[in-house]
């Protein structure tokens, strides 16, 4: 299993852009945590994670005024994982993105709640290289899906409504991370996102990436330690 990481970290080239507008916006919002994270206008997110040992917890904050909007916790439960979001402006619980999976189980599920508990939306990693896809399942009926595509070497991130890369495509992450953040482990995404899209769900699916990308790196530990 680790040779196919490797494999396919050989063989995958990145494309060196996507184009990506603004300028889009969806006909029917994109609403799925309430009215008050859909804006009608395109939104830069700051999604910084905090400079601990942990590098878990986070803050979201519009990056054109300083604005602080959503606050990120992150913590381990049981070999697994997860992020809580809470609306900053509201001070109310607004979403979690969980792994539940054990660590050395083949599977690649994830999941988003909201502040019931109740879930929102499933997320397979989709097979091909490094787990550097999410196919995302909506429970509410009308919602389309989503599709999440990962780049390493670039640190792209691309958020498509749709099955697919041929989906529209509605926010793009780039994964910003200085030197004293590397070293812990705590990234800064910025984020852009259409209008008439809902934030706190692009947020939430960042938080899940986050998730995403610690599980791919503890599972790739363990197997080196599994191999002696």
């Amino acid at each position: 299993m680790l040779n196919a990481f490797k494999t396919a970290a050989k063989t995958f080239t990145e494309p060196e852009d996507i184009p990506f507008t603004t300028e889009y916006t969806p006909a029917a919002p994109l609403n799925v945590f309430g009215d008050g994270f859909c804006v009608p206008t395109p939104m830069t997110l700051l999604y910084e994670q905090s400079v601990s040992l942990s590098g878990d917890d986070a803050v979201v904050s519009n990056a054109a005024n300083g604005t602080k909007l959503l606050e990120v916790q992150g913590k381990a439960v049981s070999m697994s994982s997860q992020r809580s979001g809470f609306d900053l402006l509201t001070r109310k619980p607004v979403f979690v993105a969980v792994n539940s999976d054990k660590l050395l189980s083949m599977s690649r599920r994830f999941t988003l709640l909201d502040a019931d508990g109740a879930t929102v939306a499933t997320a397979n990693g989709v097979d091909g290289l490094a787990y550097d896809c999410l196919s995302v399942t909506f429970e509410r009926e009308g919602l389309e899906p989503m599709f999440v595509k990962m780049y390493d070497i670039t640190k792209w991130i691309y958020y498509y409504v749709g099955n697919d890369e041929s989906g529209k495509l509605v926010a793009r992450a780039k994964t910003e991370t200085g030197f004293l953040a590397k070293q812990v482990g705590a990234d800064t995404y910025r984020v852009e996102v259409v209008a008439n899209v809902d934030y706190a769900l692009i947020s939430a699916i960042t938080a899940l990436v986050d998730v995403v990308r610690e599980w791919v790196k503890m599972k790739k530990q363990a197997m080196k330690m599994a191999r002696g």
